[in-house]
């Protein structure tokens, strides 16, 4: 698994976990730990297993598989265009890692078909340089935004209402001189 992506499951786990400890559900001792072990688990079988020591949910970019780092490496798909059109529409998820490489391009990711898929998780790593990104996803589900890295970018992202779905996509990655633009319909 990339190093960009481990990091930001990291990161979500922390995010649970101090939202457990501002709802009073952690002592500042235990809390503290949690977050030291999540931030020294040094691949994703040791964050998994971290993960379910300390009862919060499996990793987003792991819906029901076992935490074996290789299967989650041959579920990654690398996609790439220059100076094109990458389209994706209908049920085009095979795997649960897309790594997308766009330069001076556009990309159209469609995720509608997925409405009413309860737990639907996908990890889309971007690395996109002077590109258009759009991607459409149903209500009610929530888009994670935790690109790394934004220059001279734009990024819309305003969900229409509340999230019911339990279902997750998960944005890392950089974006370059490029727009990125979440419909929720």
């Amino acid at each position: 698994m990339a190093e960009k992506a481990l990091d930001a499951e990291k990161d979500r786990l922390i995010d649970e976990i101090t939202e457990a400890y501002s709802r009073g559900g952690m002592e500042m001792g235990s809390f503290e730990r949690a977050v030291t072990r999540i931030t020294a688990s040094p691949d994703v079988d040791a964050l998994a297993a971290e993960a379910s020591a300390l009862g919060f949910a499996r990793p987003a970019w792991q819906p029901g598989a076992s935490s074996r780092s290789a299967e989650l490496e041959a579920d990654l798909v690398e996609l790439s265009c220059v100076s094109g059109k990458l389209r994706l529409e209908g049920e085009w998820v095979k795997a649960e890692h897309y790594r997308l490489h766009l330069k001076s391009s556009s990309a159209r990711l469609d995720l509608r078909e997925y409405e009413g898929r309860r737990g639907f998780r996908l990890l889309v790593e971007l690395e996109a340089i002077s590109s258009s990104v759009r991607i459409e996803v149903p209500e009610g589900f929530e888009v994670q935004d935790r690109l790394s890295e934004r220059t001279s970018s734009t990024v819309r992202n305003k969900p229409k209402g509340s999230i019911y779905d339990d279902c997750t996509l998960l944005l890392t990655g950089s974006i370059r001189s490029s727009t990125l633009r979440v419909k929720y319909r």
